[in-house]
């Protein structure tokens, strides 16, 4: 066996000088993190208002300290790591001297410290749960900005949330709070023509191009009411060419109102507005939340004002997408603008100018129309005389 290696004094005066240093160093972190804790808890825990005051080192101020930031907080410490000061959290947990520093995390992960004797657990969550709803709503405008080139609805941003499920007015409130938070000085809001606020990140899009987006959604917010009220209160079509001149405020180029249509076809909030094109090659409008796409259809035909166009046109859309028969009958109500008396004259002529278009006759004498484009003789006099059978079934 060899020799043992001999005892070095030196060497071990300066292993157990180098822990104390180290042992010192430790000591020195964990006041200076408990002092910063308290000190931001105290100070905090006397002021009316509500809210999370994060700020890296220079402008440390918060009521409650990020983790991730600790290291920032220990610079007289030469060297410090961020290892370095979660050993030292891990230590002050298990140490009474520290049993007022507690820990929490944000559903985003993220974790605090404060202190217990200036702020209690109700009040802490609370903070938390402002830090989560900020840091949220930050990271979706920063991401419309970013990646989509869009401006950021106050209003969607609860529905973005579900988990929190913010209380009315509490966005509002957590956006006032963040108009005062460095973290979020990028964070700008813009309010349209029509009192809707918008927000964005200026360090995607500069203040002119804010400027734009506003206007388009003007433009596009005017346009979907306009045509929500034309489908609602009237039941009509709107002319797409009529729209520049009801919003005189925003006095829209040549050319503008077809751009915006075109971005309002891709958006979500305005998926119930439809376009249609008449035989004279004017898009028109309508909301499907109060017109159907068939009703729509038939308004476009009226406006022709050609009985035989209305009549076959009618016919071959039911005979398509039903798909079934069309009763002529049909062709007296007064949507259809066609005189009742001239009625079987139109059909008659429909019939000789629209060649697809069939005539068949029911055993009980009913008249229906059907295009064989799309609707076979056979079928159509099945459907047709099942519809009679259900109607006497009524009667």
């Amino acid at each position: 066996m060899g020799e043992e290696p001999a005892y070095q004094p030196d060497k071990a005066k300066k292993a157990i000088a180098q822990d104390k240093r180290r042992n010192e160093v430790d000591e020195r972190i964990k006041k200076m993190i408990a002092q910063k804790v308290r000190k931001d808890s105290d100070t905090f825990s006397k002021k009316s208002f509500i809210g999370l005051i994060l700020h890296d080192s220079e402008r440390s101020q918060g009521n409650i300290i990020e983790l991730s930031n600790i290291n920032s907080l220990c610079q007289p410490a030469t060297d410090l790591k961020i290892y370095e000061v979660k050993s030292n959290l891990a230590e002050m947990a298990k140490d009474d001297r520290y049993k007022d520093i507690k820990s929490v995390v944000t559903a985003k992960g993220a974790t605090y410290l404060y202190s217990e004797v200036y702020l209690d657990n109700g009040r802490v969550k609370t903070l938390v749960r402002a830090e989560d709803i900020q840091t949220r709503i930050a990271e979706k405008v920063r991401e419309d900005s970013r990646n989509l080139a869009e401006l950021t609805n106050v209003d969607s941003l609860p529905a973005m949330m579900p988990d929190l499920a913010p209380e009315p007015g509490e966005t509002e409130a957590n956006l006032a709070m963040m108009a005062k938070d460095d973290r979020c000085k990028d964070i700008k809001s813009v309010v349209t023509a029509k009192g809707t606020t918008y927000l964005y990140s200026e360090v995607y899009l500069d203040n002119e191009r804010s400027k734009t987006l506003v206007r388009a959604e003007d433009i596009q917010t005017t346009i979907a009411e306009k045509v929500r009220k034309d489908s609602k209160n009237l039941a009509k079509l709107t002319d797409a060419d009529s729209l520049p001149a009801m919003m005189p405020d925003l006095a829209p180029k040549p050319g503008e109102v077809g751009a915006n249509l075109a971005m309002m076809a891709k958006d979500d909030r305005y998926k119930d507005i439809k376009s249609v094109v008449t035989a004279k090659g004017t898009t028109c409008l309508y909301s499907e939340k109060h017109i159907a796409g068939s009703y729509a259809n038939i308004l476009v035909r009226v406006e022709v004002n050609d009985p035989c166009f209305i009549i076959a046109e009618t016919v071959r859309e039911e005979s398509r997408v039903y798909p079934r028969p069309t009763d002529i009958e049909l062709f007296k109500d007064s949507l259809f603008n066609i005189n009742p008396d001239k009625l079987d004259a139109h059909v008659a002529h429909t019939l000789e100018n629209y060649k697809d278009i069939k005539l068949i006759q029911t055993s009980t004498g009913v008249v229906y129309l059907h295009s064989n484009l799309y609707l076979d003789e056979v079928q159509a006099e099945s459907l047709a005389e099942q519809y009679e059978e259900q109607r006497r079934a009524k009667d």
